[in-house]
């Protein structure tokens, strides 16, 4: 094995990433999930999430009646406007009405005190930490009409903002722009005029198996108090985005890792057989002296357990480090107050013991041929392979006009198919693995120039604080002096087909808005129709509904009917899921006459503090900003980008030189032959690289429609409600992936340059036995 060191060494790497990642995706995972558990449970995490217009405190009885339920607790929850100084960015609050003695959702202060008296608040840490604010600073904002200064009394984290998120459309951490500001309870409800009153109720249950049912019955009980939507927990946003992360560890996890394994023990395999066929006179000898065959076939064995153990040993350390960078990396994605972290000893056993049944696996495949040796036969020198003629020689008129090196490179890939073959797929399977990061980085990108740009193309989105009348449209397009601007309405709605069911936002719009470019599944441009609504492709696949279909859409205002509509045609839409009506028909059939929730606008030149600090403003959101977010949100995946085209290299790189050091180890003669016949060492490599450069082209070639289904598959099993993968990979991805794959097979060829002028051929040619 010393004498194979570079083979041995490149062979650890490739069992070593497997294991890396096995040990350190498993481990993550578990940390995460304990974590979560652990924090849902000591505060309290509800089952169900409420929303209603209004509930009076005395009305939660009728819930608390019922079978099933365990705990019911109301909450006043609103969004404000935070005022911020004239250039800031604008800045949405979550104000949580909180009272000491509630137990559904507690908060987990992490620095300062519980509130104790009106005008103080407690802020998300993550909120304050974005928007550096701190203990003793004030906040101010207009609630209800009327303006409130607030002092900063302690940060806290709560369950529900593990991940913060605004709604289903913002996946990317708001990053100052949005924050929860938690408050006395009596104090909010006097501010809305809610006195012993809720808009939001926390239910737990004592058996979890029959929440559906629990629901549809809450829903016939609170529809006179306006329900607006039910959230099971699993359906929680912040809930959903971090057991959607976890989620996809656990996935990775289980294929990934096997991959890398998988190489590796084709690779030690082919060792060991290079191994024996060089210790063949040895093996002979040992047999003559007494040893068995198992006996000779276990040294071999042990050979292969031993370069896969060293790998996994390795691999189990940094695996169990890399664990601990990616809960950290975790941690602060997500706003836990604390970490479980521990060592998983089973992953550590469990790695070691996959690798060792894989590497004796690929021990005995590579040291069978022992069992076939005979110690008479093996004294002499093993009779040369035939050197039979490529098919390609039949055909002479073709053949004669190959040059010399290339009918050299075209033999030798015929006369060795099978590692041909092995050369091919790890090629193919590099590429495989190194696509998927970079589709990734691409996709996100393509989302959110897609979205804000193509799809939406308003610079501000403007929302109410509540229904105001039309007028206010005209109002805005006087005071701000600009020409394109659209009156929306915006509701949440439950949808309904048969026992499916999701919780969405309803957009009506202008017939033919000029904010909005919708595309039907064959890109065909498509306008608001007349009635019936139009669906995104994502929400169509979830609730199981084509063109021509009807479904119900659940009405929660008050004195409106339940609507079951036709699906009029389904959209792309990358981010977030939502159904489209035109405005008239949601005016006639859904939502009060003459209202509006919002606005859209076109305009880059206006002054954006007339807008948010103008009255009964909820919300603007710049079409910028959220550029801008989306290209930091970028920034930070380019770490795990990075790190995953390192891990394909290295497995390309092993791939490839472990196959060339072996071609150059069996064709010793043949090179020392050449050498007698004026070949240069260069000229020499220079034909290993025609074959590697033939090889690595065909691996690519079948890499390209691997690479491209793996993310097709992939992208299907990451489809969520926050955005939706486009599987088609554009030519640059692939670009860029054939590149890298490339650079680590050249890279694999300067060791092969430093093999090269390192043995001496003639020496070989002397000592050969003819």
């Amino acid at each position: 094995m010393k004498k194979m060191k570079g083979q041995v060494i490149s062979t650890c790497f490739v069992s070593m990433v497997g294991i890396i990642l096995y040990t350190a995706l498993n481990s993550t995972a578990i940390n995460m999930s304990n974590t979560l558990n652990s924090y849902y449970e000591m505060n309290n995490f509800p089952d169900l999430f409420i929303s209603v217009v209004r509930i009076s405190k005395n009305k939660l009885d009728l819930i608390k009646r019922m079978e099933g339920v365990e705990k019911v607790e109301g909450r006043v929850v609103t969004e404000v406007q935070m005022k911020v100084k004239k250039g800031e960015p604008s800045v949405k609050l979550r104000f949580l009405g909180v009272d000491g003695e509630k137990e559904l959702s507690r908060l987990t202060i992490v620095s300062g005190r519980e509130i104790k008296a009106d005008r103080e608040v407690i802020l998300l840490k993550k909120f304050a930490e974005d928007k550096k604010l701190d203990i003793g600073d004030n906040i101010r904002v207009q609630i209800n009409k009327k303006e409130y200064i607030f002092k900063v009394v302690g940060l806290a984290e709560q369950p529900e903002y593990v991940y913060l998120m605004k709604d289903e459309q913002s996946i990317l951490p708001p990053q100052g722009k949005f924050g929860v500001v938690f408050i006395g309870e009596e104090f909010l409800q006097n501010a809305l005029s809610y006195k012993s009153q809720y808009n939001e109720v926390l239910v737990t249950l004592k058996n979890k198996k029959d929440i559906k049912g629990i629901k549809d019955r809450l829903e016939d009980k609170l529809d006179k108090y306006g329900l607006k939507r039910i959230v099971e927990k699993e359906n929680q946003l912040s809930n959903r985005a971090i057991s959607d992360e976890i989620k996809g560890l656990y996935g990775t996890a289980t294929v990934v890792p096997m991959m890398f394994l998988v190489i590796a023990a084709i690779i030690i395999s082919t060792i060991i057989s290079r191994m024996v066929q060089k210790d063949r006179m040895t093996i002979g000898i040992l047999k003559s002296l007494g040893y068995s065959d198992y006996e000779v076939l276990f040294h071999y064995i042990k050979c292969a357990v031993l370069i896969g153990g060293f790998g996994a040993v390795l691999g189990s350390v940094g695996g169990l480090y890399l664990s601990n960078v990616m809960t950290k990396m975790y941690a602060g994605l997500f706003n836990l107050p604390f970490l479980i972290t521990k060592i998983y000893y089973r992953y550590i056993l469990g790695g070691l013991i996959i690798s060792i049944i894989i590497t004796v696996i690929a021990g005995i495949a590579g040291a069978k041929r022992t069992l076939k040796i005979m110690p008479s036969e093996s004294m002499k020198s093993e009779v040369p392979r035939g050197g039979k003629r490529i098919f390609l020689e039949r055909a002479e008129k073709i053949w004669k006009n190959i040059k010399f090196s290339w009918k050299i490179v075209i033999r030798n890939i015929f006369r060795n198919r099978k590692r041909f073959i092995t050369v091919v797929l790890g090629v193919s399977i590099t590429y495989m693995v190194t696509i998927f990061p970079y589709y990734q980085m691409n996709i996100f990108s393509q989302i959110f120039n897609e979205h804000y740009g193509k799809f939406q193309t308003a610079d501000y989105n403007i929302n109410f604080t509540g229904p105001l009348k039309k007028s206010v449209i005209l109002d805005l397009k006087n005071t701000l002096k600009i020409d394109d601007i659209e009156g929306k309405i915006e509701y949440p709605f439950e949808l309904k087909n048969g026992w499916k069911s999701k919780n969405i936002p309803i957009l009506g719009l202008k017939s033919k808005t000029q904010f909005y470019n919708f595309k039907n599944l064959r890109g065909e441009s498509v306008d608001l129709p007349e009635d019936g609504i139009l669906l995104t492709e994502n929400l169509a696949r979830k609730l199981d509904l084509t063109v021509g279909d009807h479904l119900l859409i659940k009405n929660f205002i008050p004195h409106r009917d339940d609507l079951e509509v036709e699906v009029v045609d389904i959209i792309k839409q990358n981010l977030g899921i939502n159904g489209y009506m035109n405005i008239h028909y949601m005016e006639k059939y859904l939502v009060d006459k003459g209202m509006v929730t919002g606005a859209l606008i076109h305009s880059k030149d206006i002054d954006r503090s007339k807008i948010e600090n103008g009255k009964n403003i909820a919300s603007v959101e710049s079409t910028e900003d959220l550029i801008n977010t989306s290209k930091e949100f970028l920034q930070i995946t380019m770490g795990s980008v990075f790190l995953m085209v390192i891990f394909a290299g290295i497995m390309g790189f092993g791939i490839i030189y472990n196959a060339t050091i072996i071609s150059i180890s069996e064709r010793t003669i043949e090179f020392s032959t050449l050498e007698i016949l004026g070949f240069s060492k260069i000229k020499i490599f220079k034909i290993i690289l025609k074959e590697t450069i033939l090889m690595a082209v065909f691996g690519i070639l079948i890499g390209i429609p691997l690479g491209i289904k793996t993310v097709e598959l992939l992208a299907d099993a990451l489809q969520s409600d926050l955005y939706t993968l486009d599987p088609h990979l554009p030519v640059k991805v692939h670009i860029i992936t054939t590149t890298t794959t490339i650079f680590f097979i050249a890279l694999s060829q300067l060791f092969i340059i430093k093999k090269i002028n390192n043995l001496d051929l003639l020496e070989v040619l002397k000592s050969r036995d003819f």
